[in-house]
Order: structure tokens, then C-alpha cells, then sequence
């Protein structure tokens, strides 16, 4: 995807004018625009696949005609993911931790979300910017804050749902501390016959890489506590492939002893494991594990307040 790929500055896309481009993915690009009829500034997210879009004007169609099944196949996915966090807008009560859906849009060819727009910085940034802040507390509340919004997203009726892509880059902490889970793009029903290989090394739990083992609640699970993990020092985890395979890997309980509690550790680490049986199964089993951990060695904490700039959703 190149800077061409953008729609230009004041370009008018139904009641939303782009201002300008908060970030650009593998299925489309976020801009902030804002929405006159309403006096309200908006996260929109145009669909444009990467490697199978092109753009003439204002329109986006098919790189060529071996894209078109992908093309389409991926907007309609892109609109699914729109209706989804709309619905779990609408039944479930997660304190703001999932990202808040206005309406989905067709135009020029190709489909638009608009959102509301986070103020804040990403998880990543944040603990690179002062580590110090990742407190056994602080780390506690956004992992319950977090488990609320998969616990949403898994028990949505007849759905069967799983994220895909829990890491650092995709939970913005709030200027009032409050997490928010961002881009459900991979979010997939892992009951499909074709599960499609969508992975992020370090977060990525083995399922991911293979059709072979199914996909749950215990993958996103992975994928919270390896982004624990990098909160507690700084450094992605070793991919689980790599793991697998035997490579060697520092855990939790090695690499945060002596600044947070063992047990505390353990859970991170539980969630971590390698083979999916050995992990957590559920979002309400991880919670009643850092609830065990709380009662004994904490007070209740929220996380605390950090710099404002857009996130891209």
C-alpha cells in the first residue's frame, strides 16, 4: 500500500470529509474526518485490501481479475466486521473496552466504517514511552478490562467468534486510563470449513499457523498474555512456532521476578502455553485466576492516565 493509496485531504465520502490518515493495514486505511451534520470528529476506515486494490479517482476496485474473488470475499467480511461490533455495541456492557461502531457504509465502489475516535496512545507506545507506569495493578485492570470485551465478543450467540489479533498495536489506553480493543479485522467464526492463516509473530498462538488445530476463546487468550508479557518487559515473546520447535524462551515468571507477584506471573504463563489444552479455555477462567491472584496481593487499580494523540482503529 503506498501514499497514493489514500484518499486526498478534504475529500468528501458521504457526510464525512477526511482530515487525514491515522494508519493503514492490511484490509484498509484510517483516516480521522469529520462529520458536519453532527460536529463530531470520526475514525473512518475505508476498505482497501492490500495487494488485491486499486484506485482510479475516488473509486476502488480489483487489482486485476485474479483479485476479484478475493476482492469481494474481503468486503464482505469488512461489512461483517462493521455489523459485528455494532451488535456487540448494542448486547453486551464491556465499560467502553471495544471499539464503538456509528454505521457502514457503500460507496465508490467499496465499503466504510465510521467510528468513534480514540484519543490516546497504543499499549506499545505507552510502556515504551515509561515502563515504570506497568504496575502488577495496572497491568491487572487492563487484563480485566480486556477479558470483558473477549468475553463479549466469544459468547455472542450463535457466533463462535475469536478476535485473531490481540497485541500491543491494537489496545489504546485512553487519557482516562481505560482500554480499548481496536481492529477486529481477522475476527473470524472458527466453526468455518476454511479458517483463513492470519497470524502476528510473538502473539500468534500455533493454531494460527495451521488448520490442523481448531481455533478458540484460548487463542485470543494467548494473545492477551503474550501482550502481557511484553508489558512486563518491553520485548515481544518468541513466536509459538518457534517454541514449539524448541527455541529457548524466557518466561513470564522469569522474566518479571522480583517486580510482581508469582502467582501473578503463573497466570501470564498459563495463558502462554504452548499447546492449546494446556491454556485457559475461557475468558471467565482466566478472570477467576487474576481474581484468585487480586485477593490475595492487591488493591483494585485502573490504569492511569497517558498522553492524548489520535489511534487508528
Amino acid at each position: 500500500m503506498t501514499a497514493h493509496d489514500a484518499l486526498p485531504v478534504g475529500t468528501v465520502i458521504g457526510d464525512f470529509e477526511i482530515r487525514k490518515v491515522l494508519g493503514k493495514g492490511g484490509f484498509g486505511i484510517v483516516y480521522e474526518a469529520y462529520e458536519p451534520p453532527l460536529d463530531r470528529r470520526v475514525a473512518l476506515k475505508e476498505y482497501f485490501l492490500q495487494g488485491f486494490s486499486r484506485r482510479e479517482g475516488l473509486d476502488v476496485f480489483p487489482r486485476d481479475e485474479e483479485s476479484v474473488a478475493m476482492f469481494e470475499s474481503g468486503m464482505a467480511r469488512f461489512i461483517r466486521e462493521a455489523r459485528l461490533l455494532s451488535m456487540l455495541n448494542e448486547r453486551t456492557r464491556t465499560d467502553g473496552s471495544l471499539v464503538a461502531v456509528y454505521r457502514v457504509f457503500q460507496a465508490h465502489r467499496t465499503a466504510f466504517m465510521a467510528m468513534k475516535l480514540y484519543e490516546g496512545q497504543t499499549l506499545r507506545r505507552v510502556v515504551q514511552a515509561d515502563p515504570a507506569i506497568v504496575t502488577e495493578q495496572w497491568l491487572t485492570s487492563l487484563l480485566r478490562r480486556m477479558l470483558d470485551a473477549l468475553q463479549a465478543l466469544h459468547s455472542l450467540p450463535g457466533e463462535n467468534l475469536v478476535h485473531r489479533d490481540v497485541s500491543p498495536d491494537n489496545i489504546v489506553i485512553q487519557p482516562d486510563g481505560t482500554p480499548v480493543l481496536l481492529d477486529f479485522g481477522a475476527t473470524r467464526n472458527v466453526t468455518d470449513k476454511m479458517t483463513s492463516l492470519i497470524y502476528k509473530p510473538g502473539y500468534s498462538p500455533i493454531e494460527q499457523y495451521t488448520d490442523a488445530i481448531a481455533q478458540g476463546p484460548w487463542t485470543d487468550l494467548y494473545a492477551l498474555c503474550g501482550t502481557a508479557y511484553f508489558a512486563i518487559g518491553g520485548k515481544s515473546p518468541v513466536p509459538a512456532v518457534d517454541r514449539y520447535a524448541g527455541a529457548a524462551f524466557e518466561t513470564a515468571a522469569q522474566r518479571g521476578a522480583g517486580r510482581y507477584s508469582q502467582a501473578f506471573l503463573e497466570v501470564i504463563d498459563h495463558g502462554m502455553a504452548v499447546m492449546p489444552e494446556q491454556r485457559y479455555r475461557s475468558a471467565e477462567d482466566m478472570r477467576a485466576a487474576l481474581d484468585q491472584v487480586a485477593a490475595t496481593t492487591l488493591a483494585p487499580a485502573r490504569p492511569a492516565s497517558v498522553a492524548t494523540s489520535p489511534a487508528a482503529p
